[in-house]
């Protein structure tokens, strides 16, 4: 038995393109459109250029992060709301290190999307179809007590 209003939510389905072998979406962040790797050596995102990331005043943590690119480094931990597939999804980010940046010029990319993501969505990459769906996950069941 699941619990909830009735409704089921319908996937995310956006576009996706590739470079050098690693999918890129576009998502909206305010006002921009930002072309994102899907990175899955990185747990969090991170968004170049991001007005908030100097002043960041609601990080709710901050930890040690680790990618593949950039080793293990310092930082803060925070949620951006941002628009992908024209749905609201809530992105973990961290400040931006400078080996990831040079991955993103690279790629012409303005953010990566990271695995944390994956916690509230089910994803599968299509690359035939060259598009990206999100599922959200569904509430965990209860058990039954004896």
């Amino acid at each position: 038995v699941t619990l909830g209003d009735g409704g089921v939510a319908a996937p995310i389905v956006t576009p996706l393109r590739q470079f050098v072998g690693t999918p890129l979406v576009n998502l909206r962040s305010g006002n921009r459109v930002i072309s994102a790797l899907i990175d899955t050596g990185s747990r969090l995102s991170y968004l170049r250029g991001d007005p908030l990331n100097p002043g960041v005043t609601d990080a709710a943590d901050s930890c040690i992060a680790s990618h593949p690119l950039a080793g293990n480094f310092l930082t803060r931990v925070f949620d951006r709301t941002v628009q992908l597939g024209g749905e609201e999804v809530v992105l973990s980010c961290g400040d931006l290190p400078p080996a990831l940046r040079l991955l993103m010029d690279a790629a012409g990319a303005g953010g990566l999307i990271g695995t944390s993501l994956l916690e509230h969505y089910s994803m599968t990459l299509s690359l035939a179809k060259r598009q990206l769906q999100l599922a959200p996950r569904r509430p965990a069941r209860l058990r039954e007590s004896a």
